[in-house]
């Protein structure tokens, strides 16, 4: 045998096949371990299987039941109340975020957006914007409340911001901002609805 290949210096025999069935033991320890989270899991995977057997069967039946009702809809009506519905919801989420600007956000994405409008494909800079804005003020002075602004209109994704050199650009990316007066219209439903 060539177990004198794997023998340390000094160790005995015995010794060596003590190491040796330890080991084994150890590994057989481990792989028994492996195998109660094998089944563990495989339990895991077959009550999954059966939740989602029995929702499924759910939702068949649910979706029987309201064919039924669709089906004395006329299908027209159906989809004109859908596209409508999702339109409302467009709008809703494109501006959600809106009236968590305070008004001088919300004027200065108008300034943005009009001044876009005036150059569509050239980038605006800071000092413009803030020129503006605020026009009777020194751009040195104002720059950093300009800049917080605009960071905030970045993050709500109103606009997007580069920079070139030791300047900021902006552009605006929105097609369309709700109007002041439709936005003063929702208040008022809303606090309508509520009382």
């Amino acid at each position: 045998m060539v177990w004198w290949l794997f023998k340390k210096k000094g160790e005995t025999s015995s010794e060596f096949q003590k190491t040796v069935k330890n080991s084994f033991f150890n590994i057989k320890d481990d792989m028994s371990q492996i195998s109660q989270w094998i089944s563990h899991f495989k339990e895991k995977h077959d009550g999954h299987e059966s939740e989602i057997t029995t929702i499924i069967s759910r939702l068949e039946s649910i979706e029987k039941q309201l064919n039924f009702r669709v089906e004395d809809v006329p299908v027209s009506e159906v989809l004109e109340e859908k596209e409508t519905e999702e339109k409302k919801e467009g709008i809703n989420k494109e501006y959600e975020r809106w009236d968590e600007l305070t008004p001088v956000q919300q004027r200065l994405c108008w300034k943005i957006s009009r001044l876009q409008k005036e150059k569509p494909k050239r980038w605006l800079s800071l000092k413009d914007i803030a020129q503006e804005l605020y026009p009777e003020r020194e751009y040195n002075k104002i720059r950093s409340t300009v800049s917080d602004y605009i960071g905030l209109l970045e993050e709500f994704d109103y606009i997007e911001r580069k920079r070139k050199g030791r300047q900021a650009y902006v552009r605006f990316k929105k097609n369309k901002l709700p109007s002041s007066k439709e936005k003063t219209k929702e208040k008022v439903k809303k606090k309508v609805s509520k009382k």
